[in-house]
């Protein structure tokens, strides 16, 4: 594979004198790889380059980023970038679930696009919340860390895909929102102490399928349960939905009292991050299980909920 980046004047200046200022200029980005017989200048340029005219150099950074995402996932290319049989290209976060490409339907290659990684490099990557008011850029390692920590970050619904909720904005609008529209599986939350909090959890809750939703410590929190009849536990997780290094500051607690307190079984576990899937949680047993018979011993007694935080 060879690329090649240049810019060619098309003002009609001879060479050498200063092109007028409604110059236009042509970006080439020509990644593309030869198979069968060689072909001319001609029809390799007509099969594998992408030109685009600018007219500023304005425009011309905006059409360099669109050449700089994926196709897929709209993300930022950062390096290893793949390309296909014809030259497009691809992440290499969506590399393991595609086979064919996403533009051209040609078969994928295990074949790196070095040229426009060396671009990548260079290039400092504006915040994909720019039009909510996010002036700061990045260079393309520190991109996606800024994407989750951004202040003007626009979140989707937690219930996106459980409740089909289109839900769009802001973290600190999130809390009324669940409140108010997912009144039924919201969690309110009661405050033990600066550092957790809880919830009960009914009898009957015990043995039913559901989701909760919860705000505490500024992360929003999934809570959920499902009963394993051929094992006969319950299985519960806690999932906040943040990075990995935010989830984990906190566990997550289920507490059984009766006899007035004088009884207690504690069981607990590290709540999980937004990058993890509960049903496959529940399924390799990493989360908190309770057996059928544990719960009927304390069918009189109490069951709470307890997120707890570690560490700020």
């Amino acid at each position: 594979m060879t690329g090649r980046s240049e810019f060619e004047s098309r003002s009609g200046a001879p060479t050498g004198q200063q092109p007028s200022s409604s110059a236009k200029y042509t970006f080439i980005l020509a990644p593309h790889v030869l198979q069968g017989p060689p072909e001319d200048e001609d029809t390799m340029s007509q099969r594998t380059r992408s030109m685009l005219v600018v007219d500023s150099p304005k425009n011309f950074r905006e059409n360099l980023l669109s050449v700089l995402t994926c196709p897929r996932c709209k993300e930022y290319l950062d390096p290893p970038i793949i390309i296909c049989e014809t030259g497009h290209n691809l992440c290499h976060r969506c590399r393991p679930d595609q086979q064919t490409c996403t533009v051209c339907l040609r078969p994928l290659l295990d074949t790196r696009n070095v040229s426009l990684e060396g671009i990548a490099r260079e290039v400092t990557y504006p915040c994909r919340y720019r039009g909510q008011g996010c002036r700061e850029a990045f260079p393309v390692g520190d991109i996606a860390g800024h994407h989750e920590r951004c202040r003007f970050r626009v979140y989707n619904c937690p219930g996106r895909t459980l409740e089909k909720c289109p839900w769009q904005g802001r973290r600190a609008e999130m809390e009324t929102h669940l409140r108010d529209v997912h009144t039924n599986i919201h969690i309110s939350f009661k405050t033990v102490k600066s550092s957790l909090v809880s919830w009960e959890i009914t009898n009957a809750e015990c043995y039913q399928d559901s989701h909760h939703f919860g705000y505490a410590f500024d992360e929003v929190f999934l809570f959920q349960k499902a009963f394993d009849v051929s094992q006969r536990k319950l299985c519960m997780a806690v999932k906040c939905l943040c990075p990995q290094d935010r989830a984990g500051r906190f566990r997550y607690q289920f507490r059984m009292t009766k006899n007035g307190g004088g009884q207690e079984v504690k069981l607990s576990s590290l709540v999980h991050h937004q990058g993890e899937e509960v049903a496959a949680v529940f399924q390799v047993g990493d989360c908190v299980r309770v057996d059928f018979d544990m719960l009927m011993s304390y069918v009189k007694g109490t069951r709470t909920m307890q997120i707890i935080r570690t560490s700020k």
